[in-house]
């Protein structure tokens, strides 16, 4: 054994070169070794770990590169600017149409007076007290109030027919009195009245199948044609012509097919006729017109 020792001490040492003038020598182990009599021991771990830090530093040192520098990347081109959003028009609204003008009972032409009779049963009727009283009860059947109307009516009748002359005559001055406002009346209403007012009367009147308000043509009336001229002349002779009971169509039906019968030289009495009618109407027109302005 001791020789196995010493021999490994003498080739440890030889291993080692001598120089000179050199530090002594000192011996340096491996940090792990293994004796004789022993189990592998670790020497001096500390040291260990500084090798081991200096050879992972230098290899570290050894592998790093130099990084290249990135290359600059591309400027993005400008995005082109937006145009300025068009405003937006404006929604017009819808014109509300106005209303239509309605019917209002001021609108009518003044009321013509009523007849004499009328006034007198009127006031007649004021005077019986018990009949207006019956009418207004309300047990009243409708058959009965009927019956009341009648025997009223029946009742003024007698009366009106019994009563004297100078009476009567005194309803009749009384209605020529009102029937001549009347006439004042309805002509400043026809004068002033708008022909849109006019219309609208008569649209209502015709829901109600009553006859139209008629406004009389101001000034010269227009003159008859040369057929209607004819016509009138012989309006007489073709009613003796048709049978009895003939029906409005008939009686024009037949003055046409007598017109159109006529020759030319037939029709020129008519026509000149006409043509002098028409001057006339145009002349007096023209001085109606500038009497007016």
């Amino acid at each position: 054994m001791f020789n196995l020792l010493s021999r490994r001490v003498a080739v440890t040492a030889a291993r080692a070169p001598l120089r000179a003038n050199s530090s002594p020598y000192v011996y340096q182990r491996s940090p792990i070794y293994r004796t004789f009599f022993s189990a592998p021991v670790l020497a001096d771990p500390a040291a260990k770990a500084a090798a081991a830090k200096e050879t992972g530093s230098v290899k570290k040192k050894a592998t790093k590169k130099t990084a290249k520098k990135p290359a600059a990347k591309p400027k993005p081109k400008p995005k082109p600017k937006k145009a300025a959003p068009k405003p937006k028009p404006k929604k017009v609204k819808k014109a509300v149409p106005p209303p239509k003008p309605r019917f209002i009972k001021s609108m009518m032409p003044p009321r013509r007076p009523a007849y004499p009779y009328v006034i007198f049963a009127t006031e007649y009727f004021a005077r019986q007290s018990e009949v207006k009283a019956s009418l207004s009860a309300h047990d009243v059947s409708r058959e009965d109030v009927k019956a009341l109307i009648a025997a009223r009516g029946k009742a003024a009748g007698v009366a009106w027919h019994e009563l004297p002359q100078f009476e009567k005559d005194k309803y009749r001055a009384e209605y020529e009195k009102r029937l001549e406002q009347y006439r004042l009346d309805l002509a400043a209403w026809q004068q002033s009245v708008e022909p849109q007012t006019v219309k609208i009367i008569n649209d209502h009147r015709r829901k109600r199948k009553l006859p139209r308000v008629v406004i009389p043509v101001q000034g010269p009336k227009r003159p008859l044609s040369s057929y209607l001229l004819f016509s009138q002349e012989k309006m007489d002779e073709v009613k003796r012509a048709l049978p009895p009971g003939s029906v409005p169509t008939e009686f024009h039906k037949e003055l046409g097919r007598l017109w159109n019968n006529l020759s030319d030289e037939e029709k020129q009495p008519y026509a000149e006729k006409g043509k002098e009618l028409m001057e006339a109407y145009s002349k007096a027109k023209a001085e109606y017109v500038a009497d007016s302005a």
